[in-house]
C-alpha cells in the first residue's frame, strides 16, 4: 500500500476530514491533500505527529541531507586549491591537509546534522517497538562526491607527511 493510502484509509478509519487532520498538525488543508495523493511527503517530524494522531503502524520519514548555501562551493575549492599534486615540503603538505580537513568536518558535521535520526522516537511512539519503520535517506551526489574526493586528497597529504603508511596492497 502506497504512503498516501495508508494516510487516507487510517484517516477515515477514524471519521476525520483532510481539514481536520491539517488543523492537528498546523499544516494548510492542501499540504495534506497533497501527503494523501503522493505529490508531497511529510518530512520526519510531521510524520511523528501523523502516527501519534492517526496511530499508524508504520513510521516513514523522509529525510534529505542539506548543507547551507556555498558549502559545498567552499570544499570544492578548497581540494583545487590544497589537494594534489603533493608538494616536497612537508610543511606545506601539512597545511594543505588541515584545509581540507576543517572544511570537511564543517561538511561532515552539516551531513551529520542533517541525516540525524535519533531524534525520531521509533522504538517509543507508542510505547513498543514499531512493526515496520521506514527511512528514506536522501544523499546529495555532489556532497557525496567531493567528500570522497576530499578524504582521499587529505589521506595523500598526511601519507606524504609520514602520518601514514600506505599499507602493502596499495603498492
Amino acid at each position: 500500500m502506497e504512503l498516501g493510502e495508508l494516510l487516507k484509509k487510517y484517516r477515515t478509519k477514524r471519521n476525520m476530514t483532510q481539514q481536520a487532520i491539517a488543523d492537528e498538525l498546523q499544516i494548510d488543508k492542501s499540504t495534506y491533500a497533497h501527503y494523501e495523493s503522493g505529490k508531497r511527503v511529510p518530512n520526519a517530524k510531521t510524520w511523528v505527529k501523523l502516527t501519534r494522531l492517526m496511530q499508524l503502524p508504520v513510521f516513514p520519514a523522509q529525510i534529505t541531507a542539506e548543507y547551507p548555501d556555498g558549502m559545498l562551493d567552499e570544499l570544492e575549492n578548497v581540494i583545487k586549491t590544497n589537494g594534489t599534486p603533493i608538494k616536497d615540503n612537508y610543511h606545506e603538505n601539512f597545511i594543505r591537509a588541515e584545509n581540507i580537513h576543517v572544511t570537511l568536518m564543517k561538511v561532515m558535521d552539516a551531513r551529520a546534522k542533517s541525516i540525524d535520526t535519533s531524534c525520531l522516537p521509533v522504538e517509543s511512539l507508542f510505547g513498543r517497538p514499531m512493526p515496520q519503520a521506514i527511512a528514506n535517506v536522501t544523499l546529495d551526489i555532489r556532497g557525496e562526491y567531493l567528500i570522497k574526493q576530499a578524504m582521499y586528497c587529505y589521506d595523500e597529504l598526511i601519507r606524504a607527511c609520514g602520518f601514514i603508511k600506505k599499507s602493502k596492497e596499495q603498492g
